[in-house]
């Protein structure tokens, strides 16, 4: 043994030095610490093909949610609290094991993308065999994805973000109406500061991973698996051009913002989302008016054609 080995300390031990010198989540509530634990184990989580739960091999994606797990379990340790019993209520991929998955039984019959090659869109079988059959696609309004029927999976409020800082890294200062003098305070618990968009916008969204679970988070039984992306984009923003001239357009991949780590100075809140959300390795299509202050928004839908020639259709 090198003298670096005996000196080098374990991988957790490290981790929980490194929360030590910023512990970001010290004045958090016992709820947002439960929910922070529910988001970092469902990321961590996966599928198996087997039909068992199981979690990411440290590269390229388990190192970090090893890593904020740990933080979060020091966190609870420092509180003298364990870690809370994980409930049946946690959206976490659902086992079938002894028997396979339906989702892998249907897989096995076509050809897996490499992921980040192809999009998937999930859904029920008759919306997707309009998509796979005429290319019908629903172009919704972002601000109705904050319905709170919809799953865990799908709800999001599109039109702000929070990002949280910890109550040691803010100082409030105001002046002191008796002498005049500035004055500073430590507000009393984490601070959050709100991100917010003014106007309404249209979004389609769909993976760019074919994982297992993926069916069971959207309650899908059918997806269909677009192997030619740039020809489907083209074609989407022409149809949707022809509705809605005079509104710009993009389409990129979502970027997974972590609300108390962030690092960004700047949110493009169009493609940004709260990071639990990142399993799902979202591609986001998005139209906004040129001119903001758009709030109400209908939904609305397009045909692009047949999309047998470039994409496929697997039903569970």
């Amino acid at each position: 043994m090198t003298s670096d080995e005996k000196t080098t300390p374990p991988r957790h031990e490290a981790w929980r030095l490194q929360y030590r010198q910023r512990p970001y989540l010290r004045d958090s509530s016992d709820d947002a610490l439960a929910q922070r634990l529910k988001d970092v184990m469902n990321n961590f989580s996966t599928l198996t093909s087997e039909g068992k739960i199981g979690f990411l091999p440290i590269v390229p994606d388990g190192k970090r949610w090893m890593i904020l797990f740990t933080h979060i379990l020091e966190e609870y340790e420092s509180r003298g609290n364990k870690l809370p019993t994980l409930s049946e209520d946690m959206p976490f991929p659902q086992p079938t094991a002894p028997d396979l998955p339906k989702s892998v039984i249907a897989l096995k019959k076509i050809k897996m993308p490499n992921p980040g090659q192809t999009l998937i869109k999930f859904g029920k079988r008759t919306h997707m065999q309009e998509l796979y059959e005429h290319g019908r696609i629903r172009i919704a309004p972002a601000s109705s994805y904050s319905d709170p029927s919809l799953n865990y999976a799908v709800n999001d409020d599109e039109l702000k973000f929070d990002r949280v800082i910890p109550r040691s890294e803010v100082t409030i200062t105001f002046v002191d109406q008796k002498t005049g003098e500035p004055k500073n305070v430590k507000p009393i618990g984490e601070v959050t500061n709100t991100i917010s968009l003014e106007t309404n916008y249209y979004i389609y969204c769909v993976s760019s991973t074919l994982d297992y679970r993926l069916f069971d988070d959207f309650k899908a039984d059918s997806c269909v698996i677009i192997r030619e992306p740039a020809a489907f984009s083209t074609r989407l923003q022409d149809a949707v051009q022809t509705l809605i001239p005079d509104w710009l357009d993009w389409n990129q991949s979502v970027d997974y913002i972590d609300p108390y780590l962030h690092t960004e100075k700047n949110i493009d809140l169009i493609f940004s989302k709260h990071f639990r959300f990142w399993y799902q390795q979202e591609y986001r299509f998005a139209w906004l008016p040129k001119r903001g202050g758009r709030t109400l928004l209908e939904p609305f839908f397009v045909e692009l054609g047949s999309l047998e020639q470039i994409s496929e259709i697997v039903v569970l």
